[in-house]
């Protein structure tokens, strides 16, 4: 099995709370909603910045 390619460039959730103008938790409910792609990296939420730019 193979282990799948991650962007270079990740975000963690307070940079795309920022980058959104919004709150942390409004990023969670997104998550949580299904509404925005993430990775799982050692137990945190990252995101690839093509996906919401």
């Amino acid at each position: 099995m193979s282990t799948p390619t991650l962007p270079e460039e990740l975000w963690d959730i307070e940079r795309l709370a920022e980058f959104l103008g919004a709150s942390k938790r409004f990023v969670y409910r997104l998550t949580s909603e299904r509404r925005i792609r993430y990775y799982r990296v050692a137990g945190s939420l990252r995101f690839d910045p093509d996906d919401v730019a």
